[in-house]
C-alpha cells in the first residue's frame, strides 16, 4: 500500500513494502525527483538497509557458532511494514521480527522508519528496539536513488556531486565481490566536487568514510537540486549501476560497511556493528533536502 505526506512545498509517497520512498515531488510541479526503477538498470527506488549495510562474505555469517544466510543489505527491504502512525506530514512505518526473519537473524527487533516533511526538507529516521533478552547487533542505512538528470532536457555529465567544499577523501578499498580489503586510498577532489560521467562507475562505486557529512547533487544548467546529509555516517557511498547509461544515482549514508574480505564470519567480530541491550533502542537520522 502507499501513503501520502504533504506539506506546503512537498509531496512524498512511500509504500508500506520495504517501507521504501515512492515519489519525491514538490507541490504543483511535475518534476519527479526520486528515481522510479527499471528492470533495465535497478528495479528499486530508495531501499532501507538493516541489519546490515553492503555484502557479507558469500552472503553467510556465523552467531553463536551456527551460520546463517543473509543477503545484501539485509531483509528489510523485502519486507512488508505495517502502518504504525500518520499525520498530513509524517508518517512511521514498522517491521517486527517474524518466523522469516528469526530464520535469518536470530533476534526480536522492532524496526520504525519515519519520514517527517519539514519545509523543503524530507526527514528520515530509523529506529531499532531490542526486544531479545540477548545483545542486539545491527546496522542500517539509507540508498536512496535519484533521478539524473533532474531535467529532462539536461545529461547525466551536466551534473556534479559536492562533498561540502571537502577536498581529501578516504575512499573505501573493494574487491570486484563488494567486500573490503581493508585499504582505504586517499582521493583528492578540487574544490570538494566531482562532475560526473557514467564510465566512473565502470570498475564499480565509490564509498568514502564520512568527513564531509554531506553530499548534493546539482547542476549549473538547473535550479534543482538534491542534498542528503548525515552527520552520524560513518561512510557515504555513490552507486550507479555499472557499465551503463542509467539516469539516476544513489546517495548513500550507512553506519555499516560490508565485510572484510579475509575477516572471520562471526557476527560478534564484525566491526560497525550496533549492540544493543535489552529494552534499550537506537536512532539513526538523515535528511534529504529539495531545492
Amino acid at each position: 500500500m502507499i501513503y501520502t505526506i504533504t506539506n506546503d512545498y512537498l509531496s512524498v509517497s512511500i509504500e508500506t513494502f520495504g517501507a521504501q520512498l515512492k515519489s519525491i515531488k514538490k507541490r504543483n510541479y511535475e518534476c519527479e525527483y526520486l528515481y522510479q526503477g527499471s528492470n533495465i538498470y535497478w528495479a528499486n527506488r530508495a531501499i532501507n538497509l538493516f541489519p546490515i549495510c553492503g555484502r557479507l562474505k558469500d552472503n553467510k555469517y556465523t552467531y553463536n557458532n551456527i551460520e546463517y544466510e543473509l543477503g545484501c543489505h539485509g531483509f528489510a527491504r523485502h519486507q512488508e511494514f505495517s502502518l504504525d502512525s500518520i499525520s498530513e506530514s509524517s508518517v512511521t512505518f514498522k517491521l517486527s521480527d517474524n518466523d522469516e526473519t528469526l530464520n535469518k537473524y536470530p533476534f526480536k527487533f522492532d524496526l520504525r522508519i519515519t519520514y517527517e516533511l519539514n519545509g523543503n526538507i524530507i526527514n528520515i529516521k530509523n529506529t531499532v528496539l531490542n526486544k531479545d533478552n540477548k545483545e542486539l547487533l545491527f546496522t542500517t542505512g539509507g540508498h536512496p536513488g535519484f533521478n539524473c538528470p533532474l531535467d529532462k532536457s539536461l545529461d547525466f555529465s551536466d551534473y556534479i556531486i559536492s562533498f561540502n567544499n571537502v577536498s581529501d577523501l578516504e575512499e573505501m578499498g573493494l574487491t570486484p565481490k563488494g567486500l573490503r580489503t581493508g585499504l582505504y586510498n586517499k582521493v583528492h577532489f578540487e574544490n570538494g566536487l566531482i562532475n560526473l560521467d557514467h564510465h566512473m562507475f565502470d570498475n564499480g562505486s565509490p564509498f568514502y568514510k564520512n568527513s564531509f557529512n554531506e553530499i548534493r547533487l546539482y547542476s549549473l544548467k538547473d535550479k534543482k537540486a538534491v542534498t542528503v546529509r548525515c552527520p552520524k555516517a560513518n561512510f557515504f557511498g555513490l552507486w550507479h549501476t555499472d557499465k551503463s547509461d542509467a539516469p539516476f544515482i544513489c546517495i548513500e549514508p550507512w553506519l555499516g560497511c560490508p565485510s572484510l574480505d579475509n575477516a572471520s564470519s562471526s557476527l560478534e567480530e564484525k566491526d560497525y556493528m550496533i549492540k544493543l541491550k535489552n529494552n534499550e533502542s537506537y536512532e539513526f537520522k538523515y535528511e534529504i533536502e529539495i531545492e
